[in-house]
């Protein structure tokens, strides 16, 4: 009977990146999905370029557009751009950023199987057998990192609090070095408008609120682009904004990424902390195999929650005063974002810097 040090319940990013740390310094590590692979994903493909520190080599390959600047507008009327001197963000697809992790495991040593999915847990003294539609497999620690549907949260017994509803459509349009984002179309969230490559950009929107995001993204698409009856395609995005909000696991269950609601709730970046999520899950299996969850649960609160604590702040003001944060760009704010995204300032020195400009903004 082969008994594996981790098995892991999904290949996206967060999944095949914790396989791929894991699997390169010797632990035994199998991967399974639901699906067969590459495959494709709906999401913005938007990365900041803080993620250059967990990409294992080769992701300028995968990039269709380099960012260096963004734009904010209003409600499609006012706009402010500003640009950096040099990349703040890259442009993926994800079939193919996704399939990349993957592989990048499978050649550090991962086992991976493909259609395969994940049906339920039975938990003994000195492993955990895992159920699956290929068969039992046994391991001393299973990780969740199937998304917002996970199955391995659910069968902890746990359930989503807090997330936003996304709807997306890739059309025709020219756009490159720079993004969109769209304030005062819904009350908690955004629009944007990101370079896809090859003569085409990604509409979305994501929202907290209750808001009909399919039907305001099409009047927007139709009266920007001149593109009617767009069929948009939507999903849905965990985040958190306090300790609370974020779900580690139990015991020798660990979740990372979406399952464990590891995503900006300002952003709505979830890659980022996904690979950040596998990184510190990495670290606590190195400092004690017998007590990963332990100290990866104490690494998360440490280190990220804050992040998330800071950023959930900005947010709850931002979204409540959209045309107050829209005029804040034209001070420090956008450039303050700018460091953001290249990983040289954090959320906690945003919120600072940005609360006196935001009272100010208040008064006009």
């Amino acid at each position: 009977m082969k008994i594996y040090d981790f098995v892991v319940v999904g290949a996206g990013p967060s999944g095949s990146y914790t396989a791929f740390k894991l699997s390169r310094v010797g632990f035994k590590v199998l991967v399974i999905d639901k699906y067969e692979f590459p495959r494709d994903k709906l999401c913005g493909g938007c990365l900041s370029k803080r993620i250059e520190g967990f990409i294992p080599q080769g992701l300028k390959n995968l990039v269709k557009n380099e960012i260096k600047g963004g734009t904010i507008g209003y409600r499609g009327s006012s706009y402010i751009t500003k640009f950096s001197d040099d990349t703040i963000a890259y442009i993926i697809h994800r079939r193919d950023f996704d399939n990349f992790l993957l592989e990048s495991a499978r050649e550090s040593g991962a086992e991976f199987i493909p259609a395969c999915e994940f049906e339920s847990f039975i938990t003994d003294k000195d492993w955990i057998k895992v159920h699956t539609s290929k068969g039992v497999f046994f391991t001393k620690y299973l990780v969740g990192a199937d998304g917002f549907y996970s199955k391995v949260l659910k069968r902890l017994g746990f359930k989503r609090r807090k997330y936003y509803r996304a709807v997306e459509v890739f059309i025709k349009g020219e756009l490159s070095e720079r993004v969109i984002i769209e304030l005062g179309y819904v009350k908690r969230g955004y629009l944007w408008v990101f370079p896809s490559g090859e003569g085409t950009v990604s509409v979305g929107i994501a929202s907290t609120g209750s808001e009909n995001i399919a039907l305001i993204l099409r009047d927007y698409v139709e009266r920007k682009f001149g593109v009617k009856d767009v069929r948009c395609k939507g999903w849905f995005i965990p985040f958190s904004e306090k300790a609370e909000d974020i779900n580690t696991g139990k015991g020798n269950i660990l979740l990372v990424g979406d399952s464990a609601n590891m995503t900006d709730p300002l952003l709505g970046e979830g890659i980022f902390y996904g690979l950040w999520g596998g990184e510190l899950l990495f670290k606590s299996a190195l400092k004690d195999f017998d007590y990963v969850w332990e100290y990866y649960m104490d690494y998360v609160r440490k280190e990220m929650v804050p992040e998330f604590v800071y950023a959930g702040k900005i947010a709850s003001l931002a979204y409540r005063f959209q045309k107050v944060a829209f005029r804040m760009g034209r001070g420090k704010a956008l450039e303050r974002y700018i460091d953001l995204l290249k990983g040289i300032r954090g959320y906690k020195h945003i919120y600072r810097r940005g609360l006196i400009d935001f009272f100010l903004s208040l008064l006009g």
